[in-house]
């Protein structure tokens, strides 16, 4: 009887994970569709979670910059917050692709066949490196504090960095 008890808590946590997704994933697709035109023919990376969503935007080499997304709960949608310049050597540490592992990631994957070294239950994470071909090089369903993680330890730090808006300490790491 106990096991079925733990089967059952088990599926129930998995069907509502599942739907965050699915709404997040909805809220997230609003903003590109919105932004289509700002990020056709170009590479960009979407970083997020349930209540804040970044959107870093490569013009050029040397021209980077990032719109901040905020969400008041799980359900809202985000709406734009402010936008900022990236100091160019930031921009080529975020696009330089070495940075993180090709394809699509999430805990079934054979990234962390493995399993998991350490994780914090923290919120869930979507990442995605957008290339100006319209193709995806890398996707991520993680959550923000998980060892190991498909982006570089320094990258994931500074987009945390970024997430929880205390951008002045990246140039102390770079």
């Amino acid at each position: 009887m106990k096991k079925v008890f733990l089967i059952l808590v088990f599926l129930l946590s998995i069907t509502s994970i599942a739907q965050k997704n699915d709404f997040v994933s909805c809220k997230r697709s609003k903003v590109e569709m919105e932004f289509s035109h700002l990020l056709s023919n170009e590479n960009y990376i979407i970083y997020s979670t349930p209540k804040k969503l970044l959107l870093f935007i490569m013009k050029s080499d040397e021209i980077y910059f990032y719109f901040e997304f905020d969400s008041e709960s799980d359900e809202s949608d985000y709406e734009l917050n402010q936008i900022f310049n990236i100091d160019p050597k930031i921009g080529n540490l975020l696009f330089n692709k070495d940075n993180y592992i090709k394809g699509y990631i999430d805990f079934n994957s054979e990234f962390y066949k493995e399993g998991i070294t350490s994780s914090i239950s923290s919120s869930p994470l979507y990442f995605s490196y957008n290339e100006s071909t319209n193709q995806k090089f890398c996707e991520y369903h993680i959550t923000v504090f998980i060892t190991p993680s498909p982006i570089e330890k320094k990258i994931a730090y500074i987009l945390y960095l970024y997430l929880v808006d205390r951008e002045k300490e990246i140039n102390k790491i770079i």
